[in-house]
């Protein structure tokens, strides 16, 4: 028991120690960011057995935050457009119950559409993965091929 304990709060300090280093874009191309609106495509949320046996359980809210601002919620295993401002913001998804994950930093671009893949990470957790428009429409297309049983 004491092992896990240990394991689990190593996977914690490096996934965050990871989040701490990527690389800052420079105050001139943040200053380049500000005061438009960037178009998010999130779609994800799916365990692989959801996409093994093409139905989930059950699908639950998740609201997404950027900048400490909701700026919407959506469902497990689905996907959902959201309008943020623009500008490199801190952002974290939330689950019914649990505490808020963060995402990092992203880069959202005025009048550009971001399309961001909620993965899984293990430990029912999702990483965000940037990915071009044709992954994001195979993506939603697969999901929406994915009953739900209650």
């Amino acid at each position: 028991m004491l092992y896990r304990i240990i394991f689990v709060f190593l996977v914690a300090i490096f996934g965050l120690t990871g989040c701490q280093t990527t690389k800052q874009p420079s105050a001139e191309m943040i200053a380049k960011l500000q005061g438009g609106k960037t178009k998010v495509v999130l779609y994800g949320f799916c365990v692989p057995m959801d996409h093994l046996v093409k139905t989930t359980l059950v699908r639950h809210s998740i609201t997404f935050s950027v900048n400490g601002k909701r700026m919407g919620t959506m469902k497990s295993c689905s996907y959902k457009t959201f309008t943020v401002p623009s500008g490199y913001w801190n952002s974290h998804y939330a689950q019914p119950l649990a505490i808020p994950v963060p995402l990092g930093h992203m880069t959202f671009e005025p009048g550009k559409t971001k399309y961001i893949y909620m993965r899984p990470a293990g430990y029912g957790s999702f990483e965000a993965i940037s990915v071009s428009k044709a992954q994001a429409d195979k993506g939603i297309a697969d999901i929406k091929k994915i009953g739900q049983v209650f």
